[in-house]
């Protein structure tokens, strides 16, 4: 029987009521054409609003309910990221070890490549699932060996900690290695140590033909078209990817972290912090989280995306405050937009997306200027004269120019280049701006390492 709509007063101060909260995501829902959303707010993990909007079976007229279950796709490397670091804290699996010690089948080739390289996107492999459409939508299982077959394909980008590149292929080979340390099949493993402790009983790895009936149907939205669309085998994702889920069960994961259950406080922590490159630079990705900065409140999130699901998740870590957002259509960036939104709702001093961007104090005038360099550079689908490191210049090849060029592009003719937000990690500095276009608003993050070198970047 379906959980009923809970939604209770968000006790902050001064916060925006329920109604208005609901009012602004039905109206997002339709603005963007989403057919179904599932919302969730948590303080210090206890649900202190959620809902669910639109429909989980558009043909049928059936409602999304906060115990609908969505695919949730690259949230799942949160759960691998926690069983590999119980599995580290008993002495088990040894993140600086190379994968070759732990998988036989892999190609010598990559004893150079540790766990944590693995856990940080900075392995320096090709990620499996750009290897194409057939890739993403395949409807049979993905062996082992047709991975090793995919990645060798391709040249290693970079060495091992040189920089950060998503990869699917490092959280694939991840549950792998939970397998065989653990002798569990690796849903089984979650299964045992994290969603049964948590009473996360709606969560599992789904299985391509045996949807279950409280699954969410997944549609393709073009424009003013919806049509449904097809889960792709679930050993595509795997360990990447392939878990679903409800928003009730993620409010019960969230609360878990919250209170540190599971693995240690200092493991968590490690978890939320961003990585060390070779260079020295700070990368803003931990295992399985990204680290950001919202508006001057420290938070972690991830955002998960498979045909035709998506999901976000983002914890205010001193706020204490947590959304879980749930679609079933595969659109990130939209799943992400609306969390900036809400967030703004349940945090009053959390900017208005929407509005004018808050400019700080800049205080190293020359860096934004080379940044504000960079940008106009890669407008033009180069890099211009900007000093970046080697890493990051081997990274930026001319397909992923092309790729920034054009997300660029999209935001229309720039009107404002807003410098937002300035903090220094672990020898790093790190900028954001708001790049403000005549179609939208972009927000271009930049790394710079302690010789002021740019290092990385990110665009949202």
């Amino acid at each position: 029987m379906p959980i009923c709509t809970l939604v209770l007063g968000l006790m902050l101060a001064p916060p925006s009521s329920d109604a208005q909260i609901t009012q602004y995501v039905e109206g997002y829902r339709a603005k963007n054409n989403i057919p179904g959303i599932a919302m969730a707010i948590t303080r210090k993990g206890e649900i202190v609003y959620s809902k669910g909007f639109g429909f989980a079976d558009r043909e049928a007229k059936k409602p999304v309910q906060i115990d609908t279950e969505f695919l949730i796709g690259s949230v799942t490397k949160q759960f691998t990221s926690a069983a590999l670091m119980m599995l580290v804290e008993e002495g088990k699996v040894d993140l600086e070890k190379p994968i070759t010690e732990y998988l036989d089948w892999v190609p010598k080739t990559w004893s150079d490549i540790k766990l944590t390289h693995l856990l940080t996107h900075t392995s320096g492999l090709f990620n499996y699932t750009d290897d194409g459409p057939t890739m993403v939508f395949r409807r049979k299982a993905l062996t082992d060996e047709e991975l090793v077959q995919v990645v060798s394909k391709h040249e290693r980008a970079f060495k091992p900690g040189e920089k950060m590149v998503y990869c699917n292929t490092g959280y694939y080979l991840l549950g792998r290695v939970i397998e065989k340390v653990s002798g569990e099949p690796y849903e089984g493993f979650l299964k045992r140590r994290i969603f049964a402790p948590l009473g996360m009983n709606s969560t599992y790895m789904y299985d391509m033909d045996a949807l279950k009936p409280e699954l969410s149907k997944s549609y393709w939205v073009a424009k003013e078209r919806v049509t449904t669309a097809r889960l792709p085998h679930q050993m595509m994702a795997f360990s990447a990817g392939s878990l679903a889920s409800t928003v009730v069960d993620l409010a019960k994961w969230d609360k878990a972290m919250w209170e540190y259950r599971l693995v240690k406080q200092e493991t968590w922590k490690k978890m939320w912090s961003p990585f060390t490159l070779n260079s020295g630079a700070a990368n803003p990705y931990g295992y399985a989280w990204m680290v950001s900065n919202v508006g001057n409140h420290p938070a972690v999130e991830h955002s998960g995306g498979i045909p035709s699901f998506s999901a976000h998740i983002r914890r205010y870590l001193k706020d204490g405050i947590s959304i879980i957002v749930l679609q079933n259509t595969m659109s990130m960036p939209v799943a992400m937009n609306l969390v900036d939104r809400v967030a703004h709702l349940v945090i009053p001093d959390i900017a208005d997306p929407d509005a004018a961007p808050i400019k700080i104090e800049d205080k190293n005038p020359e860096l934004t200027k080379a940044h504000r360099t960079l940008y106009e550079s890669l407008l033009t689908g180069s890099m211009g004269d900007a000093k970046v490191t080697e890493a990051m210049k081997s990274g930026m090849t001319p397909a992923v120019l092309t790729q920034v060029k054009g997300v660029l592009k999209a935001i229309g003719s720039l009107k404002e280049f807003v410098l937002t937000s300035r903090r220094e990690e672990q020898g790093s500095t790190i900028s954001e701006y708001t790049l403000v276009g005549s179609d939208k608003k972009l927000t271009l993050t930049v790394v710079t390492d302690a010789s002021g070198v740019i290092a990385g970047l990110w665009m949202k």
